[in-house]
Parts: structure tokens; sequence; C-alpha cells
């Protein structure tokens, strides 16, 4: 559906929602600096939200976890000055750390994104990256199952607090074919899953722990589950491909961005429902915008071609070199006396697609999902791990900030990415 030649709008098959085929990611916002304090820039989030829904967009996407646990607040906010009837937000039940399992925790989670949303009922509720962890099945059944929380969020479904109950899907390919198998059960109304034109058919070539994105909206098709779609450029990098498939991309449609054929496959499968996209400047939000106002989908054969060309263009070795996390090339550390205070340089040489599309946001994306697990290998506990930005050495530069315990003793660490040609520095004090 089209608004007058504007939006492309996909209609929820479970609660006829017409949903906006961009959602707006409020992973990542604007920021500025007060008092030596790096906080949300409330202002520039508001004209980002306001230019979004004067140009069709309805579906906001945030997290109790994204933003240091402020974008909640920044969304209901910015949000608030509109008709409650007029968007649809999507949440999550983002308890990661085994702090937040117990059901009285899981339950104040819940809870405080009402408070900060400003919402007495949530239109799109996930079960928040589900797979993750060193032991996928177990993690999910300790946040989940155990605690009983999967019960009640039903019971809020069915009282009306929540209007479409879902999950986003990460790693542990067991989980979500478990998911899956108890539809039936559970109904779920929609799911996240990460798909992109690389994604489709090599995600495994890229990564043994990946799974297919044609195997995930294959599963999702056949039971008839609408699917919202993450990561549609993969983290930045397919807006800068290798030359010959720029080559081929421009040979068919000299006028077109690269970005914009990763943008045009993930809306063009009838299935999804919308596609989220991170946006912290008016020109990220433009350029999706001109994509998706409306969209120009891509016909069957122009997708069979598009994979066809990635598949003849690169070899599987050409895929994880491309897309191997670099080589590190200088690691340095130094210690106080007292062993309190340390700090960590490490220097990667990320490779040449690496180098070339991944920023410093990205890498800071890349990094997220798999730190958590890390840390706790190494002992530490009630882990928070929040992505931000900083001024450091003159610029601004993006940062996570993580806070642990190892030993009942609590740790505070500060990641600062530094990026330089095809190297990334991160800094860790």
């Amino acid at each position: 559906q089209q608004a007058g030649g504007g939006m492309t709008y996909r209609t929820n098959p479970t609660t006829g929602d017409c949903v906006s085929l961009l959602g707006f990611g409020m992973m990542r916002l604007p920021s500025v600096r007060r008092n030596d304090t790096e906080e949300i820039d409330q202002q520039q989030v508001n004209e980002l939200v306001d230019y979004a829904i004067a140009h069709g967009v309805n579906y906001f996407d945030t997290s109790p976890a994204y933003c240091r646990g402020f974008s909640e607040r920044a969304t209901g906010t910015a949000l608030a000055r509109y008709p409650r009837q007029s968007y649809y937000i999507a949440t999550k039940l983002s308890n990661f750390s085994p702090a937040t399992w117990s059901r009285e925790a899981s339950m104040e989670m819940y809870r405080n994104s009402f408070r900060e949303l400003r919402t007495d009922y949530i239109d799109y509720l996930l079960l928040h990256g589900i797979g993750m962890g060193s032991d996928g099945m177990k993690e999910f059944e300790a946040r989940y199952i155990d605690n009983g929380m999967l019960d009640f969020l039903l019971a809020e479904r069915e009282a009306g607090r929540i209007r479409n109950l879902g999950f986003s899907y990460h790693g542990d390919i067991r989980v979500f074919d478990r998911m899956l198998s108890e539809h039936d059960r559970y109904k779920w109304d929609f799911v996240q899953i990460q798909l992109n034109y690389l994604d489709w058919r090599y995600a495994k070539q890229i990564n043994e722990r990946n799974t297919n994105a044609e195997y995930l909206y294959g599963e999702l098709e056949k039971r008839g589950i609408p699917a919202v779609i993450m990561e549609p450029l993969l983290g930045g990098r397919l807006s800068n491909v290798p030359n010959n498939i720029v080559a081929r991309l421009k040979q068919r449609e000299p006028e077109r961005s690269i970005a914009s054929w990763a943008f045009r496959f993930a809306g063009s499968f009838p299935g999804v429902l919308t596609v989220l996209s991170g946006m912290t400047r008016m020109e990220h939000l433009q350029d999706n915008l001109a994509t998706y106002c409306p969209l120009d989908a891509l016909t069957d054969e122009e997708i069979a071609q598009l994979n066809g060309e990635i598949g003849e263009s690169l070899t599987d070795e050409e895929l994880s070199e491309m897309f191997s996390n670099g080589k590190t090339v200088q690691d340095m550390y130094a210690a106080s006396a007292d062993g309190t205070a340390t700090i960590n340089v490490i220097f990667e040489d990320m490779g040449v697609l690496y180098g070339a599309a991944l920023d410093e946001d990205a890498y800071i994306n890349l990094v997220m999902p798999t730190l958590e697990d890390a840390l706790m290998q190494a002992g530490m506990s009630d882990i928070q791990v929040e992505a931000g930005s900083m001024e450091f050495a003159g610029a601004d530069h993006s940062t996570l900030r993580v806070t642990s315990t190892i030993s009942e003793i609590p740790v505070y660490e500060l990641m600062v990415c530094v990026k330089e040609g095809n190297y990334m520095g991160v800094i860790t004090l």
C-alpha cells in the first residue's frame, strides 16, 4: 500500500495495523555533552521524529538496553507529542543480565517500559535476543520460561496491554526452531530477524554460527508470521561492496546508490512488515525515505540475479576474508601500581571491506552482541553494556560503557573506538 505516492505500508494480518515499511530504530540517538556528561539530545531526537512522522514513518523500535538505558525515555518524550493511535511502539524485555532473570526483576523492567514510554499499552513487545549466549537454549529458558515471564506476557496480550507479541532472534538456531515449533501454542504475531542480500544465502559461509536468512524468512512465511527486519545494510557494510559487484549494479541502474539495493532487497519480500534502520542524522533519515517513499520493489528475477551475482563474484574464501574481524596489529597494556586502574590499546587491521565500510558506530554494533558472553566467560557477572559517544583526543568517538562485578568487586570499563583508514583502535580504560 502507498499513501499518495509516498511511504509504502504493509498490513499486519493479526491486528490490521498499517505499518510503514521503514521503521525507525532508536538504538543510537544523537547526543550532546553537558557538564562533562554525554546525554541524548532530545531536541534533535524530536526533530528526527517530527520529520519521520511527517513523511509517513509510524513504527518506532526501542529497548530498555539502548542508549545507556535512556532510549525509551527519549522515544516516549518525542512521541507523546502526537496522538497515541498515530504511531506504533516496539520495545523489548531486554533481561540479558542474570541479575534480571528473576520474575520480580523482569516484571519491573517490563512495567518501567510503560512509564518511560508514557503509554498504557505496547504495540509490539519482543523477547529480546533469543538464542544469544554461550548456551542459547539454557539462557532462553532462564529468562522467559523458568520465571514464568512468557506465560505472564501471554496474559498481558490477552488483556490488551500488549497488542502484538514476538521475539528477536540471534545465534542458536535450535531456539528459533523451538519457538516456531510451538507457534500453535504461543501464536507469535511477528518475529524480528537479520535479513540482507549477503545473509540471504551466505550467512553460514561468513560465520558457521550464523543461519541463512532464506531459511529464517522461509520458516516465518510458511506460518504466515510477519517478519521485522534488522541489519538490512549488515552494519553498514553493504553500502560499500567490492568493485566488481559495484560495477554490475551500476551497469544495471547507474542512478541508484549501492546502499539502496540493500534496502530494496530487504523490503521486497511480501512477508516483511517493516525494515528497521538506525538514523542518528537527518541525512540518514532522508536517504532511507527516498528508498521507501515509495518502494520500487525488486522483482523475483532481480532478487535471483542479485543473489547469483554475489555467488558468481565471491568465493567462499573471499567471503570469509572480507567479513573477518580483522587482524590485531598492535596490543598494548599498562596498569597502575596498585592494579586498580588499567589501560589497554588494540589496533586492528579491518581488511579491505570492513576498512572501507565499517565506521565506529557499526563496529560498536558488531561487538555488542558478543561482548557480554566474552565477559561472562572471563568470570564477570551483573554485566550491563551501553553504547554511546564522547569527546576523546579532540573529536567525538563511539564508545561502549561496561559495568560488571567480579568476585563481588564492581568493575567499570570504558571502550573508545578511533578509526583511521582501514584501522580501528580500541582504547579500554
